[in-house]
């Protein structure tokens, strides 16, 4: 039985867009020196819903952030696009949905003069108690 992080890694690996711009170099939590550009995500909250007093089939919301990262504003805007588009996910297993976005920001490297660029979406999932 596959996890929700199985299900949510293998959306994004798989999207055609996100694939096209980062191939492999997506991360669960953090990125441990990778190449640029690339993403990461970690789930922020998870809860069951309760229906009327007894446990629903239903988990959710589960509330997840992703940041994508490059050293390109073009090309991280492009990748938060691809990802946002993978992200709009329905099947019988579980339903998906940007919940919303920041703007890019950049920091500086540690130890370097480049500027790395971050765009975060967050979004919400409602799936199968078999998934968590």
């Amino acid at each position: 039985m596959s996890t929700f992080t199985e299900k949510l890694y293998g959306i994004l690996k798989n999207d055609s867009g996100v694939a096209a711009i980062v191939s492999d170099r997506i991360h669960v939590e953090f990125a441990a020196e990778d190449a640029l550009p690339y993403v990461t995500f970690f789930i922020v909250s998870d809860n069951n819903v309760q229906g009327l007093g007894a446990r629903s089939d239903r988990q959710g919301p589960i509330r997840v952030q992703i940041d994508c990262y490059s050293n390109s504003l073009s090309e991280v805007h492009a990748l938060a696009g691809a990802v946002k588009s993978a992200m709009n996910f329905s099947d019988t297993q579980c339903t998906i949905r940007v919940e919303s976005s920041s703007d890019a920001g950049g920091f500086a490297a540690e130890g370097e003069n480049a500027v790395i660029r971050r765009k975060t979406i967050d979004v919400v999932a409602f799936c199968d108690v078999a998934l968590t």
